[in-house]
């Protein structure tokens, strides 16, 4: 029975989407990076993060387990980089978006 609560909480219902400053933050930073190349692959990334924040709301527990990196925290993969996220009351919250090669670890104790 325990495990079933378990996969209950993990299934949590999302009622809403919400981005951190620091997310958003993030998803300007990698718009301009990716830009100074090409401004449309720029968008199509974009677009392809902002997608898969869309399915996280669908299955939030799809994405691997980071409480080494905060409470609560899970990440999702896409491309070379990683969407960190939790679920808190029904919302789905993007805490940040972050290159998979950055030392996550100081970039989560700064906060």
């Amino acid at each position: 029975m325990g495990a079933e609560r378990g996969y209950e909480k993990e299934r949590e219902r999302v009622k809403r989407l919400q981005y951190t400053v620091k997310a958003q933050q993030d998803f300007q930073e990698i718009h301009d990076y990716i830009a100074k190349d090409n401004i449309d692959a720029a968008a199509d990334f974009i677009k392809r993060l902002q997608q898969r924040c869309g399915e996280l709301c669908e299955m939030p527990g799809m994405g691997r387990k980071r409480d080494d990196l905060a409470a609560g925290m899970r990440s999702s993969t896409v491309s070379d980089y990683l969407v960190f996220y939790r679920v808190l009351n029904g919302i789905l919250e993007i805490a940040h978006v972050l290159h998979g090669r950055r030392n996550l670890k100081k970039v989560f104790e700064q906060e």
